[in-house]
């Protein structure tokens, strides 16, 4: 017989989530992502191997078409065989098994870079500890294939940088996101119970206002047609102050070639008018390919900059219109000199010239080549240098100020302690609430009679309630009696 009550379905359960794990693996620590370097940088140096097996594949389709007599193909196919199959262990040995052993890792603690088969060579930087996240594509090719550098700096020892990474913008992106997600939250100030003293150290943690870095000169930005928006997405309190564009000479001069092929088209098409014969097809082939040749490299001109922020200057290099890549960065404490060059007689009549930037630790200095009016930009790296070495001195004071200030208040809360009200408590009571309050009661009298009060209940104490004392001092009372 069959119940009336029909038990509900089960419902499924989710199954755990199971995270990749590595060799040095602490405990609690879980990885959020585990990423090898590209395909590119796997594939690229075996190309014998696949250059083998293309030519293999065109003896046996060469063969089956009865192009080519079996002993003839056996001759040929042995060799090759042999040659790519050699070509296969020592792409597998040299650069598939490394690769394979290559590991960019982002847990909830730390970012890593393992490498290595028996061993591994770690290299880590806690993510508490990464101050700086950078994304390198210098070359077109990095930039077409969609693999690049990533660097990660922390605040103080070598930085960490991961090659040929794939997609390296969202690897650093991740990185980023993990510091936001879990790193614990940072603790807050302990509160001391008197208003006074809290408001005491309140005005001891108050820093001073970092200085303001002003923006660009509005002159050294040139709004150019089909300028695209600089879209990179700067670390928190990082903020841009100006882009300096290349002075249209720099575009000028390259020009060159492409108008003379527009040119050569006017020339053929003039031919062939005057000496009625068809022209067309080789008039707009010529004006064509010069006037794509010229929009290519004006697209890349618009989008060629300098990028002042607040902590660095950027160069910004457009390639092929379409793909950018961060050429070279510097921050401003790394500024040793800047001076203006290539001053020529030309320059000074149409306003451009070059700043160089001399750098700490880098033997070749960074130049700011072909901007306008290059005496405002040498006067914008200048302030720009000084003034992020005053924020970085107001910033370490002031940081430096807010730990004596934390040092003080976790002092002051375990030594200052606001006095308990205990009149109209029985004594037992009474002594329960002051040694939870780390003080000490003292009966000083039982004699009082107060009407209204039941005998062994506290009338009048000393300090009163409210007032300061100190952790494991004594509050004087006096009992009633009937």
């Amino acid at each position: 017989m069959h119940s009336p009550f029909s038990a509900a379905p089960a419902q499924p359960q989710p199954m755990p989530q199971r995270h990749p794990t590595f060799r040095g693996q602490a405990a609690g620590e879980v990885v959020v992502s585990m990423r090898r370097a590209s395909l590119v940088a796997l594939l690229l140096p075996g190309w014998p191997m696949l250059v083998g097996l293309g030519l293999l594949g065109g003896l046996v389709l060469w063969q089956v078409s009865g192009g080519l007599p079996g002993p003839a193909a056996a001759t040929l196919s042995v060799p090759l065989a042999l040659a790519t199959l050699s070509a296969l262990l020592y792409w597998a040995v040299t650069h598939a098994t490394p690769w394979w052993f290559h590991l960019a890792i982002i847990t909830n603690q730390r970012v890593i870079l393992s490498q290595g088969i028996v061993r591994s060579a770690v290299a880590a930087i806690p993510l508490a500890d990464v101050q700086a996240v950078e994304v390198e594509q210098p070359d077109w090719q990095e930039t077409l294939l969609g693999y690049g550098r990533v660097k990660v700096a922390s605040g103080g020892g070598t930085p960490i940088t991961f090659p040929m990474m794939s997609r390296p913008r969202a690897f650093a992106e991740a990185i980023t996101g993990a510091r936001t997600t879990h790193l614990p939250p940072r603790r807050p100030s302990p509160t001391v119970a008197d208003d006074t003293l809290q408001g005491l150290l309140t005005r001891m943690g108050q820093g001073e206002t970092l200085p303001t870095m002003p923006l660009l000169d509005a002159c050294l930005t040139r709004d150019w047609p089909l300028r695209r928006a600089n879209a990179r997405a700067l670390p928190p309190g990082e903020t841009v102050l100006g882009v300096v564009s290349r002075h249209w000479w720099a575009l000028a001069r390259q020009l060159g070639a492409p108008l003379a092929l527009v040119a050569g088209a006017g020339a053929v098409a003039l031919v062939g008018v005057w000496g009625h014969v068809t022209a067309w097809p080789v008039t707009l082939a010529l004006g064509s390919a010069g006037l794509a040749w010229g929009l290519v490299l004006y697209l890349n001109f618009v989008d060629d900059t300098f990028v002042f922020t607040t902590r660095r200057i950027m160069t910004v290099k457009r390639r092929f219109f379409i793909f950018a890549s961060d050429e070279e960065f510097i921050s401003y404490d790394k500024i040793q000199k800047s001076e203006v060059v290539s001053l020529s007689l030309f320059g000074r009549l149409l306003r451009f010239g070059a700043v160089e930037i001399a750098v700490s630790g880098q033997s070749d200095p960074l130049l700011l080549d072909m901007v306008p009016y290059p005496s405002l930009v040498y006067a914008a790296v200048e302030r720009s240098r000084v003034l992020a070495q005053k924020r970085t001195g107001v910033a370490t004071a002031n940081r430096e100020r807010a730990e004596i200030k934390e040092w003080f208040a976790e002092v002051l809360a375990e030594m200052v302690v606001a006095t308990p009200e205990l009149r109209g408590q029985p004594l037992e009571d009474a002594l329960v609430r002051t040694y939870g309050e780390g003080m000490r009661l003292v009966v000083l009298s039982d004699a009082l009679v107060v009407p209204g009060y039941p005998p062994g209940v506290v009338v009048s104490q000393s300090p009163s309630a409210g007032s300061r004392a100190l952790r494991g001092g004594d509050i004087s009372v006096m009992l009633s009696r009937s």
